[in-house]
């Protein structure tokens, strides 16, 4: 079916669909929530929000209110399309997720260079610390191993994430 019809069925406020007129409604349930996390999604990454509940909040906006607007301004038999209330869902949110850290991550990719240079730093040194125990390793030579490895740290250039 052309998409414009099916855009045009799902905006025909008060036209009751039920599954033999308008079996497209799930496809079109599942599009809106991807939608809808997209902006909520690029919303949270701006917004710099970092809390659980807006995660929640997305769960509720992706899941209602496209059901919502199926129950309410369509009018549609909701009982008779299987896969309404949850289609696309978990992908929705996935989607909300993924944008939401991405964005996040762009805003403070110093923070994220920090981290992962002290992560590599504790790394190396939790290596040179397991060094220590074998017979022919000395603790100079884990001290020596564990200060090179700050100054390759120290020396890598800033990300260009």
């Amino acid at each position: 079916m052309n998409i414009l019809k099916i855009i045009k069925k799902f905006g025909a406020w008060g036209s009751k669909p039920d599954v033999n007129t308008f079996p497209e409604l799930t496809q079109c349930v599942i599009w809106l929530r991807f939608i809808i996390a997209i902006g909520y999604g690029t919303y949270l990454g701006l917004s710099d929000s970092n809390r659980a509940i807006a995660v929640m909040f997305g769960l509720n906006a992706v899941t209602f209110v496209p059901l919502i607007y199926c129950h309410v301004l369509l009018q549609a038999e909701m009982e008779s399309f299987s896969g309404l209330t949850f289609g696309g869902l978990v992908n929705a949110l996935a989607l909300i997720i993924l944008i939401w850290v991405g964005i996040h991550s762009w805003k403070h990719e110093d923070e994220l260079s920090e981290l992962t240079a002290s992560i590599i730093t504790q790394a190396a040194k939790s290596a040179a610390a397991s060094m220590v125990g074998d017979d022919d390793t000395t603790l100079e030579d884990a001290t020596t191993a564990t200060e090179t490895m700050d100054e390759v740290v120290a020396e890598q250039p800033d990300s260009e994430f």
